[in-house]
């Protein structure tokens, strides 16, 4: 009676199926445990020590635990994953400039700029100037005219400036007015896709996401759970990261799935863990603020901790792999994770 959830049903199957009459006790934190001074917390410690004969919860599988103890075979397959939320309203006020690169404003107002010069000197050096007579024509065309002009065709304005009197001045202005359509076109698309993203999450490709590799480089936030499987597979493989990610780390999942989804403590952008745990949070999150982004990474799975030679590790493991074949596995799985 002192607790529920997909590890304590497996566990009733098999006291029924094996015929053993469990005796289940927590320990504070309920978590895995880590190698520290050269001894085990956790539940892995409670094994190693001997006081218990078989542990289980979310304990991934690792080459370091299989050291100490034996595992059976996974009853969850797993990984881990990222964590973001939906954000919504998060159109700045410089979001109509996002849909081109800095660098492709550049060159669309440096085009236009070359182009006003180009119609400015067709005007001004045609050699039909002198001969052609217009009545129509109001003043003198000048570059500030030029520019104007094409700052209208760019931007549909109303025309306030004298339109090109020669032939070759007007096919360049006609060039530049299609092209401006063209423009156009792009940059309602691309601010649409923009707006679409915005209201979606932050779109992050997977651990090999620029922002995850080079976090400093990034405005990114992201974290995961200290002392576990998780954060040495980044403390391993990805140092940098590791000492990044050591600024915002929690002490449970629910801690960082509300940092994610309401800023709980501290506002975080993403939340880095196993991936069993994140579906089900997703699952059950009523608002529909939450899912996973990115490929699966550092596979592996939940299983049962025995001590060392334990001859508890082989029955349970078959039994395991029973329940996996009849899908009574998965009817639990989908149990807790709706």
């Amino acid at each position: 009676k002192c607790c529920y959830g997909l590890c304590i049903d497996l566990i009733k199957l098999l006291s029924r199926d094996i015929g053993f009459i469990p005796v289940i006790e927590t320990i504070q934190g309920g978590r895995a445990g880590s190698f520290k001074n050269g001894k085990w917390t956790g539940l892995i410690g409670e094994v190693v020590a001997g006081n218990a004969d078989m542990a289980m919860s979310s304990i991934s599988i690792t080459s370091q635990r299989s050291k100490f103890v034996d595992f059976s075979e996974p009853f969850i397959h797993t990984g881990s994953t990222i964590l973001v939320a939906k954000r919504h309203g998060s159109f700045k006020g410089d979001g109509f400039l996002k849909p081109f690169k800095v660098s492709a404003w550049l060159l669309i107002f440096a085009v236009l700029y070359l182009v006003a010069v180009v119609v400015l000197l067709f005007e001004s050096h045609n050699p039909g100037l002198q001969r052609q007579k217009h009545r129509n024509y109001r003043g003198e065309f000048d570059i500030h005219q030029s520019v104007w002009l094409m700052f209208s065709r760019f931007f549909s304005g109303i025309l306030n400036a004298p339109i090109p009197r020669f032939v070759s001045s007007r096919v360049v202005l006609s060039s530049w007015s299609f092209a401006t359509l063209m423009i156009d076109a792009l940059y309602t698309a691309n601010l649409a896709a923009f707006m679409v993203l915005q209201d979606q999450a932050h779109y992050i490709d997977g651990i090999n996401d620029s922002r995850i590799q080079n976090p400093l480089a990034s405005v990114l936030k992201f974290t995961t759970i200290r002392d576990t499987s998780v954060e040495k597979y980044f403390k391993i493989n990805f140092p940098h990261v590791y000492s990044f990610m050591r600024n915002y780390r929690f002490n449970h999942s629910s801690e960082g799935v509300r940092a994610v989804k309401e800023g709980y403590v501290i506002v975080i952008d993403a939340f880095i863990w196993e991936s069993a745990t994140m579906e089900r949070y997703v699952a059950n999150d009523t608002r529909c603020s939450l899912l996973t982004v990115g490929k699966l990474f550092d596979t592996s799975g939940f299983a049962a901790a025995f001590p060392k030679g334990s001859p508890w590790t082989r029955n349970i493991s078959d039994f395991i792999l029973k329940y996996q074949q009849t899908d009574v596995q998965g009817e639990l799985r989908d149990k807790w994770q709706k």
